[in-house]
């Protein structure tokens, strides 16, 4: 470390600091307020004195947040040229929770206000309340955002429309790998480790490449390099959760510290389920086990730092078939997924290298019959993948990334069945993205070429033989923002992103047990091509934010299952055939936030999507209905022993669907209500967190549209929610 240390102290030598004091607006100091240069991965806070201090920053412009609850955050652009800067800030009280940056939106941090793409972020207090049994609930409220279900534990995003392997999660900036074609397959993340969730809506290929066609959510766990931060050498977080409809108990401890520049933590899940409850009964073989782990350590220094992390995430999922077809079978999922991260990040005078590389092995078994030892169908998917960026200093008012992503896989079939051939999957791309920030116009732009090799292994079960598969596709992305005056941004976004076909795809023949179905396979599928188009309004002021979006996704070659009518002559489920058509999808999104009074404040939301086969002149499969949501929400300083309680109350208005495929079910509308309070307790030096809230108060009897069950079972009904998060100070 003293070597890498003597190495870089050249480059780091017209490094400077930072320093300030925050005040509210009766210029009282404000204690805990976050700083942070997310662009460098470097965060702070202030002190009882409301001081603050970021030192080391390298030479160039920058971006510093300043957030607060009960304030809004402020964005502060410095320019570090030579010597110590010293800058105060003054926070003004909001009822809102404003979440000024994204990542996923650009390859560097941008804000949300000033990003082309319509972006979102999930954090904090927000972040707590929202935290539900799987981490996608959690972004289930967000505009555009729907998700894909079979109960509470399978749940997967889905974004304008598309889901599944047209979204990509990644967790931490890159991509999660996992079955993620599969039905029942939700992403393996562990819902009681997680900071901050990002989303952007449109495709983001330049950054992600295949895939990302509807979007991409960031799932943020713990970054080392914020942990760099804490004063004590060990100390923890103790969380826990109930929720009354399945009988579930959750829990998560975590031991965190800092010794010198050594940064470290540990964490251990557990969460336990019965059966879901509807208004009509019980949904037998639904029930859930998950034990989850993760372990982190760090070195931060001012030249940069050097981080490794590993996590497990392992779990067992109970199947509800359909009652009708098969009343007595009781099919079952195992899942376990295994990460090791390792990261190196360097500032030099001329801008910053961040460089990751990451293996994860994820295999998924499934189950016929609780009492069966042997799995069905056994997928193993190993990857490894290699990420190098660097960000430049600004050139004039320009400055941008440029990288490299190279990722290979390698899937194992070894079950009993064979529903996909094994495989080998490699993918290599390189990638430009610049920003020119102007007085009034933000503009952006970046391409990004990919090639991937797919090598298909001989299956003589599937009718396969060996052969090689190649893929190529260039993508680009064009922004603006307009800022006519500081309270509005006029955002336009042109994207071109593209999807290679998976060997799912290709070669399927069999029964997929989470979607109950019998999938096959087309193997002359070509690759997907989009072309969107994005116009965005926002608004924000100290007491009103809003947002209008409208958008228009042209899919070349959509890739979709269409069922035959005809049974499987075992399994007794129906045929579905894997075809292509050109396909495009409109919809808009509105958001709006109303401060009634400083204590409270009224949220509305509403967004619609339509999807069509041009081809066929039909409606694309699994479009969401469209949605209104509004919700009431009031605070105050401190109420009896609570500090910054809280009163909500929510309501989800949903129209009936009956813009569907020939081979879909309608569904009804419905209306559902909500209603949660809670606060922060003080314990000792710190604070325990409190949320407790009813969903589905009145138990309303509805079936969502994209719920893998809606031909044969209910949603859930009323459901009661307690969590609580208590701090542990172990040795200072």
């Amino acid at each position: 470390m003293a070597l890498a240390t003597m190495l870089f102290s050249s480059l780091t030598c017209f490094a400077q600091d930072l320093t300030g004091l925050v005040i509210d607006e009766q210029s009282n100091a404000i204690s805990g307020v976050n700083v942070s240069v997310r662009s460098l991965h470097r965060y702070t806070a202030t002190d009882q004195n409301g001081k603050y201090i970021l030192k080391n920053l390298p030479p160039g412009d920058h971006t510093v947040e300043y957030s607060h609850i009960g304030y809004k955050t402020e964005i502060l652009s410095v320019t570090i040229s030579g010597q110590n800067i010293e800058n105060d800030m003054t926070l003004r009280s909001s009822p809102f929770e404003f979440r000024p940056v994204t990542v996923t939106a650009n390859p560097i941090p941008t804000n949300v206000f000033d990003s082309p793409q319509p972006a979102g972020v999930v954090e904090g207090r927000e972040l707590d309340r929202n935290r539900g049994q799987s981490v996608m609930q959690s972004i289930e409220m967000m505009p555009g955002i729907s998700l894909y279900s079979g109960g509470p534990f399978s749940m997967k995003p889905v974004i304008r429309g598309l889901g599944s392997q047209r979204v990509v999660v990644a967790e931490n900036g890159l991509r999660h790998i996992s079955q993620q074609w599969d039905d029942d397959q939700s992403p393996e993340l562990d819902a009681m480790d997680v900071e901050r969730i990002e989303v952007t809506r449109g495709p983001n290929s330049v950054l992600f490449g295949s895939d990302a066609l509807g979007g991409v959510v960031n799932v943020i766990s713990t970054d080392p390099r914020k942990l760099s931060d804490l004063t004590s050498r060990l100390s923890g977080n103790l969380a826990l959760s109930g929720f009354s409809n399945n009988r579930q108990a959750a829990g998560s401890l975590s031991l965190f510290g800092r010794n010198g520049e050594m940064a470290y933590k540990a964490q251990l899940g557990l969460r336990h389920a019965g059966d879901v409850m509807t208004p009509a009964g019980e949904l037998r073989n639904t029930g859930e086990i998950e034990l989850n782990g993760k372990a982190i350590v760090g070195v931060i220094e001012d030249w940069g730092g050097i981080a490794c992390d590993y996590s497990h995430f392992g779990q067992k999922t109970q199947i509800y078939p359909d009652p009708a077809a098969l009343s007595e079978i009781t099919p079952f999922q195992k899942v376990a997924h295994d990460r090791i991260s390792a990261q190196y990040n360097q500032s030099f005078f001329y801008g910053r290298l961040e460089s990751r590389c990451v293996w994860q092995r994820d295999e998924e078994s499934e189950y016929d019959a609780a009492e069966s030892s042997r799995p069905n169908v056994d997928l193993i998917l190993n990857s490894l993948t290699l990420d190098i960026r660097v960000e430049h200093d600004p050139i004039g008012q320009m400055f941008g990334t440029v990288g490299i992503s190279v990722e290979g896989q390698k899937n194992e079939t070894l079950g009993a069945e064979s529903l996909i051939p094994a495989f080998n999957q490699l993918n290599a791309a390189a990638f430009i993205h610049e920003e020119l920030l102007l007085s009034m116009l933000n503009l952006s732009g970046g391409l990004r070429y990919d090639i991937r090799r797919l090598r298909i292994e001989e299956n003589e079960e599937l009718d396969v033989i060996s052969q090689t598969r190649n893929y190529g596709a260039v993508t680009g992305v064009l922004g603006a923002v307009w800022h006519p005056n500081a309270q509005m941004a006029l955002a336009f976004n042109l994207g071109r992103g593209w999807r290679a076909p998976i060997a799912e795809e290709l070669f399927v023949d069999g029964v997929d047990q989470g979607g109950m179905r019998y999938k096959i396979g087309e193997p002359n599928l070509k690759t997907e091509e989009s072309f969107n188009i994005d116009l965005s309004a926002r608004y924000a002021s100290h007491l009103l934010k809003g947002e209008l979006s409208v958008f228009r996704n042209r899919i070349n070659r959509y890739i979709y299952l269409r069922p035959s009518g005809i049974k499987d002559s075992v399994s007794g489920l129906i045929k579905y055939y894997t075809q292509q058509a050109n396909a495009t999808i409109v919809g808009a999104e509105i958001n709006l936030e109303l401060g009634v009074t400083n204590n409270l404040f009224l949220e509305a939301a509403t967004d619609f999507v339509l999807g069509r086969n041009e081809e066929m002149d039909t409606w694309l499969p699994l479009m969401p209905a469209q949605r209104i949501k509004i919700g009431l929400r009031f605070t105050k300083p401190s109420f009896i022993f609570f500090q910054n309680p809280y009163l909500l109350l929510n309501s989800k208005i949903v129209l009936e669907q009956n813009r569907v495929n020939d081979f879909e079910t309608r569904t009804g509308g419905y209306s559902i209500f909500g209603t949660g309070f809670g606060g922060e307790i003080p314990v000792m030096s710190s604070r325990m967190l409190v949320d407790c809230s009813l969903e589905n108060v009145f138990d309303r009897a509805y079936i969502d549209h994209l719920s893998r069950y809606k031909n044969y079972a209910l949603n859930p009904g009323r459901n009661v929610l307690l969590k609580m998060s208590v701090p542990i100070d172990i040795v200072q």
